[in-house]
């Protein structure tokens, strides 16, 4: 079996993307959108030059739903609403 430095790649940022995805804080969650963009490029030479063309369609298609998430946590502002204690709406506030 003759592993090469894509497939290493792919397991890497694969797994750690996924992995940032189910941490408890937004913060690291955030990151899981890049991680996933850095191993885009492998996923799709190895599927374009191994002409697999199911999962290069797969992985075309993750790499936008990649730069959706890069989109939503690192470029639109998000909107929060803060309550005063009793429920009351205090104020909105705009957070990168």
């Amino acid at each position: 079996m003759n592993i090469d430095f894509t497939q290493i790649m792919i397991a890497i940022t694969g797994c750690l993307a996924i992995y940032l995805t189910q941490q408890n804080k937004a913060e690291p969650k955030r990151y899981a959108c890049i991680v996933g963009l850095l191993g885009q490029p492998f996923w799709i030479y190895v599927t374009f030059t191994t002409a697999q063309w199911e999962m290069f369609t797969s992985s075309i298609l993750y790499t936008l739903a990649c730069f959706v998430g890069y989109k939503n946590n690192w470029i639109k502002r998000k909107e929060r609403m803060i309550y005063k204690p009793g429920g009351v709406l205090h104020s909105i506030v705009w957070v990168k």
